[in-house]
């Protein structure tokens, strides 16, 4: 009975300190299960369509190994490159996966931005993919008069979780207007998931107080509206926002999304109605219906009944009748993504490349996965 409780006074001393380093990390530890979990419903969802929930592989808590046992059986295993798939995959279920998928994932995109082959092949296909998106005559964009394959200004990285991440700027006139924007993400595939002129859109056109602010450091003025007097026929905005998605997409849009499209009158404040005074307020407006102006259509194409959006976007009316973009947003799926470049690029120089990035899971610190997976500083 004395041998269970312990009486000798030098063997408590000696085990003070260790109750009190389990004490210590115990709030850290249940932290970063906190966290993972919070992790695996951004990977499960991420590029998902928008209120639709992912269901992963069940898989029982006894079925993971630890990270450690993750890296010694991949050793002796001739399935590198499934293994490794299982790994990136399994996000759900245990904190141990959710990390070491991550790793995974981590470890392929570092060695992606350092891949000269990759580095080329995605500044030229991201440059293709813009140029040919912006002068196709069926797709309107405003801004995009002039853009050529030289005048962009092309950024290229690589996401754990979306893999390629390009940005594509074309900016010829930084005085009188904004930049227009895109995005290029995914695969082998790459999708352009954004396209945006923010100076164009309504949500800046009708916030004045926003100008010249941090958010738009551009002092870009208000859009001439008086063309805009009739709404833009519904039927014309759906059209070109469907070429818009095959040529972001190579895909028709799918016939489970219906498109919604808003073409709301707005008051213009720099047409006043002469047969209304309004007096206490010079230069003030009330809205009648000799300044109303329609200069903005906004679409979603979604599934009825869900919130699930995975396609919007903007136009605008620059003269009557005539539709421009400003705006074209794209809910992918890419979580595949990083690991098709893997064996496309990091393939092609090492036939063991998959059995190399195994090798390093395990080496990097939970933590250090959770500080780069959520951007947290080091402190």
């Amino acid at each position: 009975m004395d041998g269970l409780s312990g009486n000798d006074p030098g063997q408590d001393i000696a085990l003070k300190p260790k109750n009190n380093e389990r004490m210590r990390t115990k709030p850290f530890i249940l932290l970063a299960i906190g966290v993972l979990s919070l992790a695996l419903v951004v990977l499960l969802r991420s590029g998902s369509k928008p209120g639709t929930a992912i269901t992963a592989p069940m898989r029982t808590a006894s079925a993971m190994s630890p990270t450690s046992d993750i890296r010694r059986d991949a050793t002796s295993t001739n399935n590198s490159r499934g293994m490794l798939q299982d790994i990136a995959a399994n996000v759900s279920m245990t904190a141990t996966g959710a990390v070491a998928g991550y790793e995974v994932r981590q470890i392929i995109a570092e060695h992606l931005r350092t891949n000269e082959p990759f580095l080329r092949w995605a500044t030229n296909t991201v440059t293709s993919a813009v140029t040919k998106l912006a002068t196709n005559a069926n797709i309107p964009i405003y801004g995009a008069r002039g853009l050529t394959p030289g005048k962009l200004q092309v950024s290229v990285d690589v996401k754990p979780v979306g893999g390629l991440y390009a940005e594509a700027v074309y900016d010829p006139d930084t005085n009188s207007e904004g930049p227009l924007s895109f995005v290029v993400e995914g695969g082998t595939n790459p999708l352009i998931v954004l396209v945006q002129n923010q100076y164009r859109m309504s949500s800046y056109q009708l916030d004045p107080q926003s100008w010249g602010s941090q958010q738009y450091p551009r002092n870009v003025g208000r859009m001439d509206w008086a063309g805009a007097t009739a709404p833009l026929d519904a039927t014309q905005v759906e059209a070109v926002a469907r070429q818009a998605y095959f040529a972001m997409t190579a895909n028709e849009v799918p016939p489970t999304l219906v498109a919604k499209i808003d073409i709301s009158p707005t008051t213009d404040p720099r047409v006043q109605d002469p047969s209304v005074k309004v007096i206490g307020k010079q230069g003030a407006t009330v809205a009648t219906v000799n300044n109303q102006r329609y200069p903005f259509a906004i679409f979603q194409f979604g599934e009825p009944g869900t919130l699930n959006q995975p396609f919007s976007g903007e136009m605008v009316q620059t003269e009557p009748g005539q539709a421009q973009v400003v705006n074209l947003v794209l809910a992918a799926n890419l979580r595949g993504a990083v690991l098709e470049l893997g064996d496309q690029f990091l393939g092609a120089s090492s036939e063991n490349w998959a059995q190399e990035v195994l090798s390093s899971v395990g080496s990097t610190p939970p933590e250090d996965v959770l500080r780069k997976m959520w951007r947290i500083p080091n402190r």
